[in-house]
């Protein structure tokens, strides 16, 4: 009886794959099939109850978590050893090492991507190459990965790409965003009779939970710009930063630390290991008060320069790893700013965790960080790869419309970093709000670059995270700044915040 409800619900599940997306008038007949097996038909081939296999390991669909392009993600449950598998899919494809032995019942988040054609796996596969290369806590863990095969209706067979993740249960920074920004909204209502004071006060509380995120966010990212050879995410957006709130525990008056102190002792902690506060100790609060809030430089090298030092490897001011103003930097040079440079993000990451952990997900669109265009033929192949993976709002000017003779490097992440941070401050993004503003194109909106801010944004923001924004959204790429200085500017603001 198991083998038989196995077959059928692979059965189900493959119906689905060829027909749901041409006929939609299918799916009621196919939920109807599905609840005589107890299952119910989802979008993306699969029913809640189909089985999947990675590595001898068995995961049974609870129910889809979302959807995208050819992609779709499932929350699923390991079986235990003696469960049956579903027939259509068979492990095949060097991809990943089994992942480590996890107890009966326990839940993952298990990504699908239906392949097409070669090009459809080749991207696939790629994607898992750029997950297993980058190892880092801001970075979504890929725990398996298995390149499948399934039987189609006809007959035929068709390629399947799985993933399997841990799950993340805060749900994504759109939706976290927008809770804060009801939050704010009801703060503001005639009702409450809230004064500016007041008001201002909220925002800044909005701030100490959203820049530790944002922070995380330029953790992950530099990790990838780091490499060698490096690597742009190309797709920064709310919807692929998850989130988990972390529980309180215990942490020590030794790991609390100043804010942005410099200790150091290298590496990156452990996920588990326990979260310090958020603010500072009052002593170091007080110090960094006495720093003017738009202390900070613009040109190079000058981001450092507020006033109050750190007292760590990189102070709070200095951006971590940035270019050494010297003509010639030896080898021992390099390695001792880039020592510190990991340092200096390492002895910040707990801090920034302590509320909430983020990562970022979907390497779909990652891309080697630095592309040398010489020819019409390759800029268009760019442009036309970035409009394919790369979301509208958040893509760089350079890659709408990609010069014939140029480089695009990672600073397309830093524009997008800059309108994620303007979306964690404004609900929207910066240039959708300026198109709809003038009722023009939002291509336009973005070449142009010219940035609004809503009347309240002005008034409860501090200045210098404005001018912030405005660095990251600078047209001319090489006018903005490293992500490491975007990092070391936000966390400086972090540190100044007055919180009671």
């Amino acid at each position: 009886m198991e083998r038989l409800r196995a077959q059928l619900e692979s059965a189900t599940a493959a119906c689905w794959d060829s027909v749901s997306t041409a006929c939609p008038a299918l799916q009621s007949g196919l939920n109807h099939l599905g609840q005589s097996l107890r299952l119910v038909a989802l979008p993306g081939g699969a029913a809640s109850g189909a089985t999947y296999e990675l590595h001898g390991r068995e995961y049974r669909v609870v129910r889809q978590l979302g959807e995208g392009g050819y992609s779709f993600v499932y929350l699923v449950r390991q079986l235990g050893a003696g469960s049956t598998a579903d027939s259509s899919i068979s492990a095949s494809g060097p991809l990943a090492a089994p992942a480590a032995g996890a107890p009966q019942g326990q839940l993952f988040a298990l990504k699908r991507v239906l392949c097409g054609g070669e090009e459809q796996v080749r991207e696939a596969e790629a994607e898992v190459a750029v997950m297993r290369r980058v190892r880092h806590p801001c970075i979504m863990p890929l725990l398996d990965a298995a390149t499948t095969r399934q039987r189609t209706p006809d007959g035929g067979l068709r390629h399947v790409v799985l993933m399997l993740f841990p799950v993340y249960d805060g749900g994504n920074l759109f939706d976290f965003v927008a809770q804060q920004q009801q939050q704010q909204q009801q703060q503001r209502q005639p009702t409450k009779a809230a004064t500016p004071a007041e008001r201002r006060r909220a925002a800044l509380r909005q701030l100490a939970e959203l820049l530790p995120v944002f922070l995380q966010v330029c953790a992950a990212l530099h990790a990838m710009h780091a490499l060698e050879p490096a690597l742009a995410h190309r797709d920064i957006k709310p919807h692929n930063v998850l989130l988990r709130r972390r529980q309180a525990d215990g942490a020590t008056a030794a790991a609390a630390a100043a804010c942005g102190s410099g200790g150091g002792g290298g590496g990156w902690p452990k996920a588990g290991a326990a979260m310090p506060p958020l603010a500072a100790p009052r002593e170091a609060q007080s110090v960094r008060r006495q720093q003017t809030e738009d202390a900070p430089g613009w040109a190079a090298g000058e981001w450092g320069d507020g006033g109050g030092s750190d007292g760590g490897a990189a102070g709070a001011g200095n951006a971590p790893g940035a270019a050494a103003v010297v003509p010639v930097e030896h080898e021992g040079q390099r390695q001792e700013r880039q020592q510190q440079g990991d340092e200096w993000w390492a002895s910040r990451l707990p801090r920034w965790q302590q509320r909430h952990e983020a990562v970022l997900i979907d390497f779909g669109s990652a891309r080697p960080a630095r592309v040398e265009v010489r020819s019409r033929m390759e800029a268009m192949a760019v442009q036309e790869d970035a409009e394919r993976h790369c979301t509208a709002p958040y893509r760089a000017p350079e890659l709408w419309d990609v010069a014939s003779s140029c480089t695009v490097d990672e600073r397309v992440d830093v524009w997008s970093l800059g309108c994620l941070l303007y979306f964690m401050l404004c609900g929207q993004s910066p240039f959708e709000r300026a198109a709809g503003e003038a009722g023009g194109s939002l291509m336009l909106a973005v070449v142009n670059g010219r940035l609004t801010w809503p009347d309240e944004a002005a008034a409860d923001l501090p200045e210098s995270l404005r001018r912030l924004v405005a660095r990251c959204c600078d047209t001319d790429p090489a006018a903005r700044p490293r992500v490491a200085e975007v990092a070391a500017a936000a966390d400086r603001v972090l540190c100044q915040l007055p919180l009671e």
